[in-house]
């Protein structure tokens, strides 16, 4: 999960070029942010990113790991401002782990997070009004409900069966038709 502000301001003299400078800061640091917290799944403030170094521009980082209910960190929130912006405080913190617990809720009951699919409530919200919507041309939708499946865990384990939910995930993976 990630985010990033868009910021309004002008660059007053400080280097910032704006969301393509946010977007160069997130290239650069999504992947030791995300490592961050999933060593450390703790919030971090950085309040003069790029002072002592040419390689990313000058800004103000806050990162908070999306955590899921296990406590497992499933990804990272991070608000990326210019230097001339406030600095992050406590206040802030405390409302980006807030959101993180809110986008940790959303990703839950969006997403398998196993296969990566879509729940079937997420997938009856999203393609529930598609006859509706539909301006005429074709589509399909395929949903594929695993009967028994109780039967291979109580037979085989609990990990043969994620095991089989991952393999038939990962044979649902688009594109299903050769040449699509």
């Amino acid at each position: 999960v990630e985010y990033l502000p868009e910021t309004a301001a002008g660059t007053q003299n400080s280097g910032w070029s704006g969301p393509r400078a946010l977007h160069g800061v997130w290239a650069q640091t999504s992947q030791h942010l995300l490592n961050w917290a999933l060593r450390r799944n703790a919030p971090l403030v950085i309040n003069s990113a790029g002072q002592d170094s040419d390689k990313i521009p000058r800004c103000k980082i806050l990162s908070v790991p999306v955590v899921r209910d296990s406590g497992k960190v499933i990804g990272v929130l991070a608000f990326i401002n210019p230097p001339f912006a406030p600095d992050y405080v406590d206040r802030h913190v405390y409302l980006a782990r807030h959101l993180g617990l809110q986008a940790a809720n959303v990703v839950e009951m969006q997403f398998d997070l196993m296969t990566g699919l879509y729940t079937q409530g997420a997938l009856e919200q999203v393609y529930g009004g598609l006859a509706d919507d539909s301006d005429g041309s074709a589509c399909s939708l395929v949903y594929l409900d695993v009967d028994h499946m109780h039967v291979v865990n109580q037979v085989h384990g609990f990990e043969i069966g994620n095991e089989l939910i991952v393999r038939i995930a990962d044979l649902m993976s688009p594109p299903l038709l050769p040449g699509a």
